[in-house]
């Protein structure tokens, strides 16, 4: 994805999940296939095959590195193709009600706390 693509694309949906867009670091990510429509706020997590994927509650645990979904990204639902770009944060302060895991399970004090030592810092919306 271009500089100027990714920011318009992360600009459109960032109101949506940032609290303060001062100091967020936001990236491209490769996406694996399979994962269906992935929304925006999906925490996601790095696969074993350096891809990343929507997260479970099993997956926000310390060593795992994690990051936020920064648009809603179509991955497919075929396993095994080509991964997507897609933007994401890894650093910054998100509005916690908007983060969704795939087992639809409420983030817990122990993931907001394995969040936030990775620069991933959630405020309640205003």
């Amino acid at each position: 994805m271009s500089k100027d693509l990714f920011t318009q694309v992360t600009a459109a949906y960032a109101k949506d999940i940032l609290a303060d867009a001062q100091n967020a670091v936001l990236k491209s990510v490769v996406m694996a296939s399979g994962s269906g429509t992935v929304p925006l706020g999906a925490v996601l997590y790095k696969n074993a095959e350096s891809q990343w994927q929507p997260a479970a509650s099993a997956n926000i645990v310390a060593g795992t590195e994690l990051a936020i979904a920064m648009e809603p990204v179509e991955t497919g639902d075929a396993p095994g193709g080509d991964g997507i770009a897609a933007s994401a944060l890894f650093a910054g302060v998100v509005v916690g009600e908007n983060l969704t895991l795939t087992d639809e399970a409420a983030l817990t004090d122990a993931m907001l706390l394995v969040l936030r030592a990775q620069g991933i810092h959630t405020k309640a919306a205003m």
